[in-house]
């Protein structure tokens, strides 16, 4: 439980009104928005089932977050959709199979999810490094690095 605990520990100290997680439907993101899932499942547990003065923080820091003073979570899904956002962030490099877990994983966990493409921004970058004609690191140009990022193949 460390990692969810910390994540909320986080969300209340920093006073922030969620998490946003760009969600690709692979291993990495999707841990991430698991463990989201079980801060919010730990939290509604706390309100609902731990003791007076437990019930009684954690609600508060719920509504704190949340901006509602009237709002109590009805299970992990409730609080899950009004906290954290995840977003699945296309390119033509994309598959089905992982827009597809992604949206799985956020239906189950109740974040609220949207899909949008990025090849429009990915190529006014790759413009831009034309533009100034950056070298980088790897030797080749900025813009070919850029298109093996974006392609996964680095």
């Amino acid at each position: 439980y460390g990692p969810s605990a910390y994540l909320w520990d986080y969300l209340r100290r920093s006073k922030q009104r969620g998490y946003f997680l760009p969600l690709s439907g692979g291993a990495d993101s999707s841990s991430t928005a698991a463990l989201v899932g079980i801060m919010c499942q730990r939290v509604v547990e706390m309100v609902q089932k731990g003791s007076p003065e437990d019930r009684e923080q954690a609600l508060s820091d719920v509504r704190n977050i949340i901006k509602d003073p009237t709002y109590t979570p009805s299970d992990p899904k409730d609080l899950a959709g009004r906290m954290f956002f995840c977003s699945y962030m296309a390119s033509k490099f994309s598959g089905n199979e992982t827009r597809s877990r992604a949206k799985i994983l956020a239906e189950q966990i109740g974040a609220t999810h949207t899909s949008i493409y990025i090849d429009g921004i990915t190529d006014a970058i790759q413009e831009s490094f034309k533009a100034m004609q950056v070298e980088t690191r790897f030797g080749k140009s900025a813009t070919k690095d850029f298109e093996v990022k974006r392609a996964g193949l680095s």
